[in-house]
């Protein structure tokens, strides 16, 4: 299969899309403009994800079940069943996201499709065998990591695995930028503007109420509510009322990481590479981690720009990189 000229019709279909017959007014019609604005950058970086799933799994396109988990607009799942993948499966908490999936691949007139509203767990009663679970810009959002990938393997223990972050540890400057946003969330909160998400409060002041509310007589709940960074739900009235019986405090997120008390959504998480080696070994899971690149398909001095920039990634590498590519297989 050609996956590149795949990729340059699809991102011209991308262009032929108009948000708001897709998506209401929200976070994911702001964000599918976004991706539709830039359809050659992201068509490309979905054509490395499934060249690293065929590479991996030793299968053709048309024999290759794949889940979009994370799915968003579903574009990556979209684009996979354009280029004839067997069976396709979409994805996502967020069912305002899901929606727009859906009357995506109604748009598309998409076949052998199918829609999964909530967290990975869902799939164990799924009929059918998946081959194969990719998704962009989630893996540092998802809350338990030890947990997805114990199931991973439940679902498939030959599963190939392909994420692509732009939460980058080995860039020194996204992890300057990404610590700031972390201290941003904890402290300050989100207003909602641009493709940062939805508005929230601090999310210390958020834990601190939930502690309060639950737990009104603790005297020290300013106290473990900077304790409980990193913790959601009701992890953070366990780990509570663990310190009410051992009187030791919770260690919180590693460095600067935080998420939403209520959601369990990480804010960009930053784990080492050796971090998330050590989770895919831990499973029966070989890692490779690659160097994505940055967006030369943009007009004028920005597009001349990042070409020059995508030169020195190829010198550098990851430390350069504005994003990377996790691809995970079977030992």
């Amino acid at each position: 299969m050609d996956l590149k000229k795949k990729a340059a019709e699809f991102s011209l279909l991308l262009k032929s899309i108009k948000a708001d017959e897709i998506c209401a007014a929200g976070y994911a019609r702001k964000y599918l403009e976004h991706l539709t604005a830039n359809s050659e950058f992201y068509t490309a970086i979905y054509r490395q994800v499934l060249s690293d799933i065929l590479a991996n799994s030793g299968k053709k396109a048309g024999e290759i079940n794949m889940v979009d988990y994370g799915c968003g607009n579903g574009l990556l799942g979209l684009f996979a069943w354009y280029c004839g993948f067997s069976k396709i499966i979409f994805q996502d908490v967020d069912e305002e996201f899901l929606t727009a999936a859906k009357n995506l691949c109604e748009r598309f007139d998409a076949d052998k499709v199918s829609f999964v509203h909530g967290e990975i767990g869902l799939l164990i009663n799924q009929r059918q065998s998946i081959d194969a679970i990719a998704g962009t810009d989630v893996i540092e959002h998802i809350y338990d990591l030890v947990d997805f990938f114990s199931i991973v393997r439940t679902l498939n223990p030959a599963m190939v695995t392909v994420f692509t972050t732009a939460a980058n540890p080995f860039n020194p400057l996204i992890r300057k930028r990404l610590r700031s946003l972390h201290v941003q969330d904890e402290i300050v909160g989100g207003d909602g503007s641009g493709l940062s998400g939805n508005a929230h409060p601090p999310f210390l002041e958020a834990r601190y109420r939930l502690i309060s509310e639950k737990f009104p007589k603790l005297e020290n709940a300013r106290e473990l509510a900077v304790a409980t960074r990193g913790l959601a739900g009701i992890d953070i009235k366990n780990a509570v009322q663990q310190y009410q019986l051992t009187k030791h405090l919770p260690v919180p997120a590693h460095e600067s990481n935080t998420c939403d008390p209520l959601t369990g959504n990480w804010t960009e998480r930053l784990l080492t590479g050796d971090e998330y080696a050590d989770l895919f070994n831990k499973y029966g899971f070989s890692i490779e981690i690659k160097a994505g690149f940055y967006n030369s398909y943009r007009e004028g001095a920005k597009g001349i720009l990042a070409g020059l920039l995508n030169n020195i990634v190829s010198v550098l590498g990851k430390t350069f990189s504005p994003f990377i590519i996790i691809t995970g297989r079977k030992k």
